[in-house]
């Protein structure tokens, strides 16, 4: 079986708001008998947002023919999703593989072992979103190689460690950053953030007691 379906305009839900779109479009084809979707082409254009993926997913229905999970690869051509709220530019992916496994009845999303470039750098994820109650669950891992001192503040939230991130932005003027790991976790409106960051080739302002 294969379909096109396409919408110009309209609206969906995310975290119980309403979200506007100018135009969705899915190409896809199933196979009933192995319970699989082949996601040939995804595309979604809304407000400051744009998004292209594809990917094969599997479907794990219930007694009542009702879809209980959805889990496989997804591979991401493009995405650009504005956060301002969160962070400080746009979440901007170029080229991206995610195996997701997604659980419709209480809207959660698992990632696991997926992977997400851009520009130059490239971010392994795990982890998990949701949504209870009409209010955001993230718990997300990320590991990343190339960010510099500007890719790593651009990335950093902007309701997380704000005096470590006023520091870094004050003291440290350059630097390669040879290890990044983050975790971040939001249960409505708290957020909490780990960081694990290696230096070197460092420029930084003095602060009296630090080594030299």
């Amino acid at each position: 079986i294969q379909a096109i379906l396409i919408s110009e305009g309209g609206s969906g839900e995310l975290a119980g708001e309403p979200r506007p779109f100018e135009m969705a479009m899915l190409r896809l084809g199933s196979d009933p008998a192995r319970k699989e979707i082949q996601l040939d082409d995804a595309l979604l254009i809304a407000p400051d947002v744009e998004a292209r993926l594809g990917g094969i997913l599997g479907l794990s229905l219930g007694s009542d023919g009702r879809v209980q999970a959805v889990r496989g690869q997804v591979d991401l051509a493009f995405l650009n999703v504005p956060l301002p709220d969160v962070l400080a530019v746009p979440v901007v992916v170029e080229d991206g593989q995610l195996l997701v496994d997604w659980r419709p009845d209480n809207e959660r999303l698992d990632v696991a072992e997926s992977w997400v470039r851009s520009g130059d750098d490239v971010f392994h994820l795990t982890g998990r979103v949701g949504s209870l109650n009409d209010q955001l669950q993230d718990d997300l891992r990320a590991e990343a190689v190339g960010l510099d001192v500007g890719g790593l503040l651009d990335r950093w939230p902007l309701t997380a460690a704000k005096n470590a991130r006023d520091w870094t932005r004050r003291n440290i003027s350059s630097a390669r950053i040879d290890a990044f790991l983050a975790q971040f976790s939001m249960d409505g409106d708290e957020t909490d953030l780990s960081l694990n960051v290696s230096f070197s080739e460092m420029t930084a302002t003095y602060v009296p007691g630090m080594s030299p």
